[in-house]
C-alpha cells in the first residue's frame, strides 16, 4: 500500500517536471515569436 503511494507520487513528480520543461520551452518560443513581430513592425516603419 505504502509502496504504491510512493511510486504514484514519483510518477506525479516526473509529470510535473516534464510539464515545467515543456512550459519553459513554449514560453521561450512565444517570447521569440513576440520579439520577431515587434522587430518586424519596428523595421517596417523605417
Amino acid at each position: 500500500m505504502h509502496q504504491r503511494h510512493q511510486s504514484a507520487h514519483r510518477i506525479t513528480g516526473e509529470l510535473v517536471d516534464l510539464y515545467k520543461r515543456r512550459a519553459r520551452r513554449l514560453h521561450a518560443e512565444a517570447c521569440r515569436q513576440m520579439w520577431l513581430m515587434v522587430w518586424s513592425s519596428l523595421t517596417s516603419k523605417f
